[in-house]
């Protein structure tokens, strides 16, 4: 605007000789444009100061906000390459033996000699298994665990499930980091969190609270590095299942008791108790769980 207007600049440049040979009615009509192109220079001016500086602070706003958005788009990015980077695959048979030789440990009964290192003495008094009785609690342990997981993968396979992918005995890795995982449920949709399973089969009633502690801050730190290793959102599913071939068992408090395990997982995850006769209806519990709070 300002080169506009004093792009024209004839009317300033007549000569005080040629002023004076015009009619008084020119020379007055000529001055008058003059006096008011002079009256128009400071705002003229000022105005297209005003613009320049607006002009200047829009290109600080917008430099940085495509910084701003740069930053997002690299850590987009990193976190498409992170995703990129990682590896889901099956364990191997060592090592799903390791896994569940120190499961089978943990689910078959104490020995009376661990409870006395423990510092502990049987509730009832009797000594527990020991020697070959220990053994045979680990085996039958073993046995029902092995059955157990065949009995969930073929669950998911035979039903499915619409908004996730199942895999189970897995592990993750990712550069330098790696956690083996029970399961896991991957989300079909960008926006979808997936679900880390963490599998417990016990046998022992009056252990199930520590049982349930222990467990769920395992599924918590599993949580944590499966979130650092794929840059995905992930939730817990810890699932306690309790075999057929265990008579006395109280799940009466089966409410209570996921509401147990719920606030152990300290809102990253969800609880369930179930005996093996209820497998089949796994599907249809994981669904009412998480599929529900996609909607």
């Amino acid at each position: 605007m300002p080169y506009f207007y004093f792009h024209d600049t004839d009317v300033l440049r007549v000569s005080q000789k040629e002023l004076h040979s015009l009619t008084p009615v020119g020379r007055e009509a000529l001055e008058a444009r003059q006096r008011r192109s002079a009256d128009f220079e400071v705002p003229v001016l000022s105005l297209g100061g005003v613009l320049a500086l607006g002009g200047l602070a829009a290109l600080w706003i917008g430099g940085r906000r495509l910084r701003t958005a740069q930053d997002k788009e690299d850590e987009a990015l990193e976190r498409q390459a992170k995703r990129d980077e990682v590896e889901i695959r099956q364990l191997s048979e060592s090592e799903v033996e390791a896994k569940r030789k120190a499961e089978a440990r943990e689910s078959a009964p104490e020995t009376a000699g661990e409870q006395a290192d423990a510092g502990r003495t049987p509730r009832d008094g009797r000594p527990r298994p020991s020697g070959p009785g220990r053994a045979q609690d680990m085996a039958r342990s073993w046995e029902a665990i092995v059955r157990i997981e065949g009995a969930i993968r073929d669950a998911f396979e035979a039903t499915g499930t619409e908004a996730y992918d199942f895999r189970q005995e897995v592990k993750v890795t990712g550069r330098s980091q790696a956690v083996q995982l029970d399961g896991i449920f991957r989300a079909h949709s960008r926006y979808g969190r997936d679900v880390v399973l963490e599998l417990k089969v016990t046998r022992q009633s009056r252990t199930l609270l520590k049982l349930i502690r222990s467990s769920a801050d395992q599924l918590i730190a599993q949580i944590a590095r499966y979130r650092d290793i794929s840059s995905r959102d992930a939730v817990g599913w810890l699932v306690v299942v309790i075999p057929a071939d265990v008579e006395e068992f109280n799940l009466q408090e089966r409410r209570r008791l996921e509401d147990r395990v719920t606030h152990s997982l300290a809102g990253h995850g969800k609880g369930s108790i179930i005996r093996e006769q209820d497998i089949a209806h796994l599907p249809r519990h994981f669904a009412d769980l998480f599929e529900a709070d996609l909607s």
